[in-house]
């Protein structure tokens, strides 16, 4: 069974991108590159499907993102980003001005709190409402 713990995650993470490159910088842009696309994707698939199966699927992985970001007290593929290219702020947060770390978790939980509300609502327009 594949372990939550913080530094496996991340040391299981570090090895599958040094199949792409031993550059941190290479790792960044991978890892970046999946996470700022691949994430957003699934969520507007989560929003915006008709398919229960799919809704049941993304749910599940919306549902371990939230409990592995309170568990870390963050996101610990933005840390492995930062470990690799230095303590800017990438991704949207870096479009925020004078960023820093006291901010993330607000905004975090404003942005997952918009989600979750979200996707009761569509969990209920597909699972209830359309019996």
């Amino acid at each position: 069974m594949l372990s939550l713990d913080y530094n496996k995650r991340i040391d299981l993470l570090d090895g599958l991108l040094s199949f792409f490159s031993g550059s941190d910088y290479v790792k960044w842009l991978v890892l970046s590159t999946l996470h700022y696309t691949i994430i957003p994707i699934l969520y507007i698939v989560l929003l915006t499907t008709k398919s229960k199966q799919t809704f049941g699927l993304i749910s599940i992985v919306a549902i371990v993102q939230i409990y592995l970001n309170y568990v870390d007290k963050g996101c610990f593929l933005m840390k492995l980003e930062r470990k690799y290219v230095g303590k800017n702020w990438y991704g949207p947060y870096g479009l925020i001005p004078n960023m820093s770390r006291e901010m993330i978790q607000p905004l975090f939980i404003i942005a997952m709190g918009i989600l979750v509300s979200l996707g009761i609502y569509k969990g209920y327009k597909l699972f209830i409402k359309n019996k």
